[in-house]
């Protein structure tokens, strides 16, 4: 890479939205090139301190509510004749006023509005999406009580009410009620929901064959196949009923579930291995392919979206556990969905949780190369953490688990620079040596000899 070309990168870099080759690339340039580390250098102090300078957005749900009433304010007062550029921005900020005004006084306990009716808008769509027959484009409203068909491979995300909905394929779902008594029938596939807490009065449910579930506010996902239904909670509480009336009250991380005739078993963690007799065979043709899922996740990133591709990921996860002969003999693609996770977390900027998830790729199944990767990716994040010893000794792993990988020449650098920057002065110059003897002519060269040079007197 050229200068120019890296000093373009760098805000991208230190946001984490750098795909794992082109961060490499940018990293290499700035091992040789003293002007770029002082560019970059500079860059990192002042991104966070913009950052801290914007103004903090309204949250979706905030703002979906707000334009949900401008909506029905405007529907209310029919448009007036064309007027000046001026009057017309005027009657904007007035209309967009009252309805900010009409919020406030819901929210404490004025006269409620008449009930907006319920209708979706459809944010984005990988895939192949329809409602009523006709081919869905984002950004497209569909109305109360039509179908909702998403094909295999495909995930489309709704805004309803004060929900956030991700549909995905195989699947059906239908929306009826108005904005304050939502009611989603989900014939087949996953459905991830992230609910707002609902007014007093308010009800949001969601039902299949085999269940009933009712929210208050909470983020959680249900999946439907041919006889059997599945309820996980991520955030929040649910109640979840079955056809038989018993009923089930699941909190944050637990999962259950539901046949014709009731409960299989009772509620669990999420991350706990499912019963031997849970799942009949036919789950697997609704758990989403590795591939899919992957290809969506990978996607999502690629749009900034790290936030989505985490909830692709994790829910196809928690699919797999559900269902045991999908599961069985698919390590491989456990470890592509892992691998996912953790670079979701880290785009996200979760970058605790982001090393942890690195760190479980490193199990005998996993091929060479993936560890490698993973302990590379894991020993960055110290680095960047200022987690010195953490970092080298990551760095150290990566080169252990692939000795002639792909990223040798990088982790033995880390490790060199990390000894170096945590103290080891005695370890640093041990590397440097290593490195030396490995890629005389390497980018990091110049500095391995200065290092290998120095006085080590500790390891």
């Amino acid at each position: 890479m050229r200068c120019f070309a890296t000093e373009a990168e760098l805000v991208s870099m230190f946001d984490g939205r750098l795909d794992t080759a082109r961060e490499l690339a940018v990293h290499a340039h700035l091992e040789g090139c003293a002007e770029c580390r002082a560019r970059a250098a500079l860059w990192g102090r002042l991104v966070p301190i913009l950052r801290g300078l914007a103004p903090e957005a309204p949250g979706p749900l905030r703002a979906r509510r707000m334009e949900l009433e401008i909506e029905r304010r405007l529907a209310e007062h029919p448009a007036p004749r064309r007027a000046p550029a001026r009057v017309v921005a005027w009657g904007a900020l007035a209309i967009a006023a009252a309805a900010a005004v009409v919020l406030v006084a819901r929210f404490r306990g004025g006269d409620e509005p008449p009930r907006a009716r319920l209708a979706s808008r459809l944010t984005s769509i990988t895939g192949v999406a329809r409602a009523g027959g006709v081919d869905l484009r984002s950004g497209a409203t569909i109305g109360a009580d039509a179908p909702i068909d998403v094909d295999l491979g495909g995930v489309a995300t709704l805004a309803l009410a004060d929900a956030s909905l991700t549909i995905d394929g195989p699947a059906r779902l239908t929306a009826a009620g108005d904005v304050g008594h939502v009611s989603l029938e989900l014939e087949r596939g996953t459905l991830l929901a992230a609910v707002a807490h609902r007014a007093p009065g308010d009800t949001f449910a969601v039902r299949t064959r085999e269940a009933r579930v009712e929210v208050r506010g909470t983020r959680f996902s249900v999946s439907a196949s041919e006889g059997r239904s599945t309820v996980a909670v991520q955030e929040g509480r649910v109640a979840v009923f079955a056809v038989d009336g018993s009923e089930r009250d699941l909190a944050a991380g637990e999962r259950v579930a539901l046949v014709s005739t009731g409960f299989v078993d009772a509620p669990r963690a999420v991350g706990a291995p499912p019963p031997l007799e849970a799942a009949p065979r036919a789950c697997e043709a609704t758990v989403p392919s590795c591939e899919a899922t992957a290809q969506k996740a990978r996607a999502s990133m690629r749009e900034g979206n790290a936030a989505r591709a985490l909830r692709l990921v994790e829910a196809a996860m928690a699919a797999r556990l559900d269902c045991p002969d999908a599961a069985s003999g698919a390590s491989s693609c456990h470890d592509e969905l892992r691998y996912l996770r953790a670079e979701a977390l880290r785009r996200d900027g979760r970058f605790d949780a982001a090393v942890t998830a690195y760190k479980a790729l490193d199990h005998r199944a996993a091929p060479a190369a993936t560890r490698q990767n993973a302990f590379y990716a894991a020993a960055q994040l110290e680095q960047r953490l200022g987690r010195s010893a953490a970092a080298r000794a990551d760095f150290e792993r990566a080169l252990a688990a692939a000795p002639a990988g792909a990223l040798r020449e990088e982790a033995l650098m880390g490790a060199m620079d990390s000894a170096a920057a945590g103290g080891e002065t005695g370890r640093a110059a041990e590397l440097a040596r290593r490195y030396l003897s490995d890629f005389p002519s390497g980018l990091g060269a110049t500095r391995a000899r200065a290092l290998a040079a120095s006085p080590s007197t500790s390891r």
